[in-house]
Protein backbone atom coordinates (compact mmCIF):
# COMPACT_ATOMS: atom_id res chain seq x y z
CA UNK A 1 0.00 0.00 0.00
CA UNK A 2 1.36 3.28 -1.15
CA UNK A 3 2.02 5.52 1.70
CA UNK A 4 -0.67 8.55 2.09
CA UNK A 5 0.63 12.23 1.91
CA UNK A 6 1.34 13.38 5.36
CA UNK A 7 0.72 17.10 6.50
CA UNK A 8 4.06 18.34 9.07
CA UNK A 9 2.24 21.86 9.46
CA UNK A 10 -0.71 22.92 11.84
CA UNK A 11 -0.78 19.56 13.28
CA UNK A 12 -2.64 19.75 16.62
CA UNK A 13 -0.31 18.87 19.91
CA UNK A 14 -1.54 18.71 23.89
CA UNK A 15 0.04 21.70 25.41
CA UNK A 16 -0.71 24.51 22.76
CA UNK A 17 -1.10 28.15 23.86
CA UNK A 18 -3.35 28.58 20.79
CA UNK A 19 -4.39 26.09 18.17
CA UNK A 20 -6.32 27.52 15.10
CA UNK A 21 -9.12 25.94 13.46
CA UNK A 22 -11.92 27.23 10.90
CA UNK A 23 -15.17 27.00 10.22
CA UNK A 24 -14.70 23.98 8.06
CA UNK A 25 -12.67 22.28 10.07
CA UNK A 26 -15.36 22.78 12.96
CA UNK A 27 -17.58 21.08 10.31
CA UNK A 28 -15.27 18.31 10.09
CA UNK A 29 -15.35 17.75 13.51
CA UNK A 30 -19.28 17.82 13.46
CA UNK A 31 -19.98 15.66 10.49
CA UNK A 32 -16.61 13.10 10.78
CA UNK A 33 -14.82 12.50 14.76
CA UNK A 34 -12.68 10.59 12.89
CA UNK A 35 -11.66 12.17 9.73
CA UNK A 36 -11.26 15.22 12.00
CA UNK A 37 -8.39 13.41 14.08
CA UNK A 38 -6.48 12.04 11.13
CA UNK A 39 -6.76 15.40 9.57
CA UNK A 40 -5.75 17.82 12.77
CA UNK A 41 -3.88 15.10 14.60
CA UNK A 42 -2.18 12.71 11.93
CA UNK A 43 -2.02 15.51 9.13
CA UNK A 44 -3.92 13.03 6.81
CA UNK A 45 -6.14 15.06 5.27
CA UNK A 46 -9.39 14.21 3.44
CA UNK A 47 -9.50 13.12 -0.51
CA UNK A 48 -9.58 17.13 -2.07
CA UNK A 49 -12.98 18.20 -3.99
CA UNK A 50 -12.46 19.92 -7.33
CA UNK A 51 -12.66 23.19 -7.40
CA UNK A 52 -15.92 25.38 -7.76
CA UNK A 53 -14.93 27.99 -10.41
CA UNK A 54 -18.50 29.25 -10.76
CA UNK A 55 -18.74 30.09 -6.88
CA UNK A 56 -15.47 31.66 -7.34
CA UNK A 57 -16.64 33.84 -10.16
CA UNK A 58 -19.93 34.96 -8.05
CA UNK A 59 -17.99 35.33 -4.96
CA UNK A 60 -15.47 37.87 -6.44
CA UNK A 61 -18.08 39.70 -8.64
CA UNK A 62 -20.43 40.51 -5.21
CA UNK A 63 -17.51 41.19 -3.86
CA UNK A 64 -16.40 43.88 -6.38
CA UNK A 65 -20.15 44.82 -6.85
CA UNK A 66 -20.30 45.41 -3.04
CA UNK A 67 -17.16 47.23 -3.16
CA UNK A 68 -18.45 50.23 -5.68
CA UNK A 69 -21.55 50.85 -3.00
CA UNK A 70 -18.99 50.91 0.19
CA UNK A 71 -16.81 53.64 -1.62
CA UNK A 72 -20.13 55.43 -1.89
CA UNK A 73 -21.20 54.68 1.24
CA UNK A 74 -24.87 53.47 0.03
CA UNK A 75 -26.35 50.66 0.63
CA UNK A 76 -26.56 47.94 -2.79
CA UNK A 77 -29.73 47.99 -4.02
CA UNK A 78 -30.77 44.11 -3.13
CA UNK A 79 -29.82 45.59 0.62
CA UNK A 80 -32.72 48.35 -0.07
CA UNK A 81 -35.03 45.73 -2.18
CA UNK A 82 -35.29 43.06 1.21
CA UNK A 83 -35.37 45.78 3.73
CA UNK A 84 -31.66 45.67 4.88
CA UNK A 85 -30.45 48.16 6.62
CA UNK A 86 -27.08 48.75 6.67
CA UNK A 87 -24.26 49.83 3.84
CA UNK A 88 -21.14 48.13 3.28
CA UNK A 89 -18.36 48.83 6.04
CA UNK A 90 -16.02 50.68 5.11
CA UNK A 91 -12.59 49.62 7.03
CA UNK A 92 -9.08 49.57 6.20
CA UNK A 93 -8.63 46.26 7.67
CA UNK A 94 -11.27 44.82 5.07
CA UNK A 95 -8.89 43.35 2.67
CA UNK A 96 -7.48 41.41 5.01
CA UNK A 97 -10.11 40.13 6.43
CA UNK A 98 -11.62 39.43 3.43
CA UNK A 99 -8.65 37.76 2.10
CA UNK A 100 -7.39 39.87 -0.74
CA UNK A 101 -4.01 40.68 0.66
CA UNK A 102 -2.49 37.63 2.23
CA UNK A 103 -3.23 33.57 1.73
CA UNK A 104 -4.96 32.33 4.29
CA UNK A 105 -5.47 35.07 7.12
CA UNK A 106 -8.87 36.47 7.54
CA UNK A 107 -10.56 37.24 10.83
CA UNK A 108 -9.92 35.02 14.46
CA UNK A 109 -11.06 34.91 17.40
CA UNK A 110 -9.24 33.17 20.58
CA UNK A 111 -11.46 31.07 22.89
CA UNK A 112 -9.39 31.68 26.37
CA UNK A 113 -10.86 28.26 27.86
CA UNK A 114 -9.95 26.14 25.31
CA UNK A 115 -6.87 27.69 23.92
CA UNK A 116 -8.82 27.30 20.61
CA UNK A 117 -8.73 29.81 17.88
CA UNK A 118 -11.24 30.42 15.54
CA UNK A 119 -10.56 31.48 12.09
CA UNK A 120 -11.58 32.28 8.87
CA UNK A 121 -12.03 34.52 5.93
CA UNK A 122 -15.00 36.57 5.79
CA UNK A 123 -16.52 37.64 2.24
CA UNK A 124 -18.33 40.97 3.70
CA UNK A 125 -18.94 43.21 6.30
CA UNK A 126 -22.40 45.57 6.83
CA UNK A 127 -23.04 48.39 9.27
CA UNK A 128 -26.33 48.81 10.47
CA UNK A 129 -27.37 52.66 11.84
CA UNK A 130 -26.52 51.97 14.77
CA UNK A 131 -23.49 50.61 14.26
CA UNK A 132 -23.86 47.06 14.81
CA UNK A 133 -21.54 45.23 12.57
CA UNK A 134 -22.63 41.78 10.37
CA UNK A 135 -20.81 38.87 8.85
CA UNK A 136 -21.89 38.48 5.51
CA UNK A 137 -21.18 35.34 3.69
CA UNK A 138 -22.00 35.00 -0.11
CA UNK A 139 -23.00 31.80 -1.42
CA UNK A 140 -23.48 31.13 -5.00
CA UNK A 141 -25.93 27.81 -5.80
CA UNK A 142 -27.32 25.57 -8.61
CA UNK A 143 -31.28 24.99 -7.85
CA UNK A 144 -34.52 24.51 -9.56
CA UNK A 145 -36.63 25.33 -6.73
CA UNK A 146 -36.77 29.10 -5.61
CA UNK A 147 -34.63 30.46 -2.98
CA UNK A 148 -35.41 31.67 0.32
CA UNK A 149 -33.64 33.69 3.22
CA UNK A 150 -35.50 32.05 5.31
CA UNK A 151 -34.24 28.40 3.91
CA UNK A 152 -31.94 26.19 6.30
CA UNK A 153 -28.41 26.62 5.88
CA UNK A 154 -26.47 24.42 3.26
Amino acid sequence: MAKYKQRKRNLYNDNPDTYALSRSKIDMFLDCPRCFYLDRKLGLAQPSMPGWPLNSAVDHLLKREFDHYRKLQQPHPIMVQYGIEAVPFLHPDLPILRDDVYHYVGASVVDEQTGFQVQGIIDDVWVSPQGELHIVDYKATSTASEISLEDEYK
